[in-house]
C-alpha cells in the first residue's frame, strides 16, 4: 500500500541535513528546514523554482544533463564520489557540499530526493589534517637526527635519512643489525628486546669507526603498541660525538685547573653573596683555615664572621663596598686575619675581584685569593718594606720643616728690623716664641732621624690631638698670619699613633689649606673627627680653590699635583707624605671636592695599631 508523501515529507523536515525534492523539470517539490538555514532561501523561496538557482554560475546546463541521466536509471547513490561540490548561497557565496541521490515517486510524479551536507567543516579538519601530516613529515624528514622504524622482527620499514656511505633503497627492508658494527650488535639486540618485552622505552649509545676516531651516536628506541602488544619500535638517534668531545675536553680543562688551582701557593675561593656562602675553595684555603668545602657550606653565613678577628671586620665590610663598586678588570687589596679551625691567627694579604654579576649589572659573587704573611708580617717583610720606604718618606718629610723655619725667619727680621717699633718686652715674647718653634724643630729632627734608624719597632703611644693641633698652628704662625687664615677644632680624640708623623699629617692638610686658598676671601679651616667601630674618621674642609675630578685620586702619589708650578710652586710630595702616615696608621685616605667651592679630606686612623 502506498505511503503518504505529506507525512513523509513531515518527517523530512525535521532531519538535521538539508534535503530537497526536485521533479524531472529541475522544479524544487520540497525543501526542509535545514535547507533554509544553509543556502538562506526561505521554503517559499525555494518552492516552485528551479533548483539551478542554487548551483554555482555556468553549471546549470550541466546539471540539467545530469539530472536527465539519473531518472532514466533512478538508483540511490552519491554525487561526485570522492570530490566536494559547491552550492550557492542566497548572498552569492559558494559553500563546499557533498550530496547523495535517492529517487523517490509519488502518485503523482518522480522526484529525487537531494540530502546535501554542508562539507565547510569537513574541508577544514581535512586541510588542517594535511598541514599537520606535512609539518610531521617535514619535522621527520629533514630532521637532523637519524629516525627509523623496526618492525617486531627488526627489518628496517622507514628511515628518515641514513649516513653518506648508505643508499635509503639498501637499507629499508634489511635488518637493522645488519648495518650496526659488530662489537654493538649483541647489545643493541638485548635493549631492542627489553623493549619488547617491558613495553617500555629504552636508550643505549653505539659507537662507529670514522676517519677522526670513532662518531658517537645516542639512540631512543620507543615501541610501537597495538592491542597491547609491542609490534616494532621507533628509533631515534643522534651524533653526539661533538658533544662528547666537549665534555671530555671540558673535563680536561676543569683537571687542569683544578690541579693549578690546588698546586697553588695562594688560597683561592668564590663567595656568593646572594646565597651568602662559599662555592669553591682550594686546597690551599683548606690547609690554611683547616675547612674544607663541605665544613664550609654546613655552617650558617652569619657564622662566617667567626672566621675572621673581630678587630678587621670593619675593615672587611668596607672591603666588600669597595669591591661592589670596582669596575671590571680591577680589584682590591686588605690585609686581615683568619681563625683557623685549631684556633690559630692567620695573616692573610688579600686580593679580590668581582667575579658573577646579574643582567642588572649588580655583583652576585667574589673571586678572591689570599696567601699566608705571617711570617713576614711579624719579621722580614715588614722590616723590608719599611726601609725602604724610609728613605723615602724622611726625604719627602724634610719640607715640613720649611714652616716652623719660616716662623723663627719672621721673628728674626722682626728683631732686626730698626724700625719695627717692638717694645722690649715685645722682643723678648718674640725671643720665647721662637726659642719653643727651635725646640719643636730640633725634636721633629731627631724624631726623625730616629725613625730613619729604628723604623716603627718603637711601639706608638697616646696622643692628644687637643694639645698636638696648637703645636702645629704655632708653627705655622707666618702662613697663618699672612693668610688671615682662621682655624677651627674642638674635642677632638686621644688616639693611639706615632706622634711625630701625625704632627706632619695635619702639619701638611692644614698648610695646603692655606697655600691653595681663594682669592677672594681669607681661608676657614674646620677640623673635626666622628668616632666609629674599629676606627677614627678624621675630616678637614676649607672654603678655597678645590681640585678637579680628574685629580683627586692622583694628588696622592708621589710627584704629583693638581696645580701647575707657574700657578703654585711646590714639590708636589705633601699629600703622598700624608697618604703614607695614614696607611702607617692603617687607614685610608680620600677628598671630596669642587672647584672653587673648597675641599675636605678624609682620612681614617685604626683605634688600635
Amino acid at each position: 500500500m502506498p505511503f503518504s508523501t505529506t507525512t513523509q515529507f513531515d518527517a523530512i523536515d525535521s532531519l538535521v541535513e538539508a534535503v530537497i525534492a526536485v521533479n524531472e523539470q529541475g522544479i524544487v517539490e520540497f525543501a526542509n528546514r535545514a535547507m533554509v538555514d544553509l543556502f538562506g532561501y526561505s521554503k517559499v523561496q525555494l518552492i516552485g523554482q528551479q533548483m539551478s538557482m542554487l548551483l554555482p554560475d555556468g553549471f546549470a546546463e550541466r546539471h540539467s544533463q545530469l539530472r536527465q541521466d539519473f531518472f532514466k536509471q533512478a538508483s540511490s547513490r552519491r554525487m561526485a564520489e570522492g570530490r566536494f561540490l559547491q552550492g550557492k548561497h542566497k548572498n552569492g557565496q559558494l559553500i563546499p557540499i557533498e550530496v547523495s541521490l535517492t529517487p523517490f515517486e509519488s502518485k503523482q510524479q518522480k522526484l529525487v530526493l537531494a540530502l546535501i551536507v554542508d562539507a565547510s567543516k569537513k574541508i577544514q579538519l581535512i586541510r588542517e589534517a594535511e598541514t599537520l601530516k606535512a609539518f610531521y613529515k617535514s619535522v621527520v624528514d629533514y630532521n637532523q637526527d637519524y629516525i627509523a622504524q623496526v618492525d617486531s622482527n627488526l627489518t628496517i620499514q622507514y628511515v628518515n635519512h641514513i649516513a653518506p656511505n648508505l643508499k635509503k633503497q639498501d637499507v629499508v627492508g634489511s635488518h637493522l643489525l645488519s648495518i650496526l658494527p659488530d662489537s654493538e650488535k649483541e647489545r643493541v639486540a638485548q635493549k631492542l628486546e627489553e623493549v619488547f618485552e617491558s613495553k617500555e622505552p629504552v636508550q643505549y649509545s653505539i659507537e662507529y669507526p670514522s676517519l677522526n676516531g670513532k662518531s658517537v651516536f645516542e639512540t631512543a628506541a620507543t615501541p610501537i603498541v597495538k592491542n597491547n602488544v609491542v609490534v616494532g619500535v621507533n628509533l631515534i638517534s643522534k651524533d653526539v660525538t661533538a658533544l662528547r668531545d666537549l665534555e671530555q675536553r671540558n673535563r680536561e680543562q676543569h683537571d687542569f685547573i683544578s690541579n693549578v688551582m690546588n698546586s697553588s701557593a695562594n688560597a683561592v675561593y668564590i663567595y656568593d653573596l646572594e646565597k651568602r656562602r662559599y662555592t669553591y675553595v682550594n686546597r690551599q684555603f683548606t690547609e690554611l683555615s683547616g675547612y674544607t668545602l663541605e665544613e664550609l657550606q654546613a655552617m650558617a653565613p652569619e657564622q662566617y664572621s667567626e672566621l675572621f678577628h673581630p678587630e678587621d671586620l670593619q675593615g672587611l665590610a668596607e672591603h666588600l663596598e669597595r669591591i661592589k663598586a670596582l669596575n671590571d678588570g680591577e680589584y682590591d687589596t686588605m690585609l686581615y686575619r683568619i681563625k683557623n679551625k685549631s684556633g690559630s691567627i692567620v695573616w692573610c694579604q688579600a686580593r679580590d675581584c668581582g667575579f658573577d654579576y646579574d643582567s642588572e649589572g649588580n655583583l652576585t659573587s667574589i673571586l678572591g685569593s689570599f696567601v699566608d704573611v705571617s711570617e713576614l708580617k711579624l719579621a722580614n717583610e715588614q722590616l723590608l718594606v719599611q726601609s725602604v720606604e724610609m728613605e723615602q718618606f724622611v726625604y719627602m718629610a724634610t719640607h715640613d720643616l720649611k714652616s716652623p723655619l719660616s716662623s723663627v725667619q719672621q721673628v728674626i727680621d722682626s728683631l732686626l728690623d730698626p724700625n719695627s717699633g717692638l717694645s722690649e718686652d715685645s722682643k723678648q715674647q718674640l725671643l720665647e716664641r721662637s726659642g719653643q718653634t727651635v725646640s719643636r724643630l730640633l725634636n721633629m729632627i731627631v724624631s726623625l732621624l730616629d725613625f730613619a734608624k729604628k723604623d716603627m719597632s718603637e711601639p706608638p703611644k697616646r696622643v692628644d690631638l687637643n694639645i698636638l693641633i696648637p703645636d702645629v698652628l704655632r708653627d705655622l704662625t707666618a702662613d697663618i698670619n699672612r693668610s688671615h687664615a682662621l682655624v677651627k677644632f674642638a674635642g677632638l680624640p686621644v688616639i693611639l699613633g706615632f706622634m711625630p708623623h701625625l704632627q706632619m699629617l695635619f702639619q701638611n692638610l692644614i698648610q695646603n689649606a692655606i697655600k691653595y686658598r681663594s682669592h677672594e676671601r681669607s681661608p676657614v679651616i674646620n677640623i673635626s673627627c666622628k668616632e666609629q667601630l674599629d676606627h677614627y674618621l678624621f675630616s678637614i674642609s676649607d672654603n678655597g680653590q678645590g681640585i678637579a675630578e680628574k685629580h683627586q685620586k692622583s694628588i696622592f702619589n708621589i710627584f704629583t699635583k693638581a696645580h701647575s708650578e707657574s700657578e703654585q710652586p711646590g714639590s708636589g710630595i705633601g699629600l703622598a707624605n700624608c697618604k703614607r702616615v695614614v696607611t702607617m696608621h692603617k687607614g685610608n685616605i680620600w677628598v671630596e671636592s669642587e672647584q672653587e667651592n673648597g675641599s675636605t679630606f678624609y682620612f681614617t686612623i685604626a683605634k688600635q695599631l
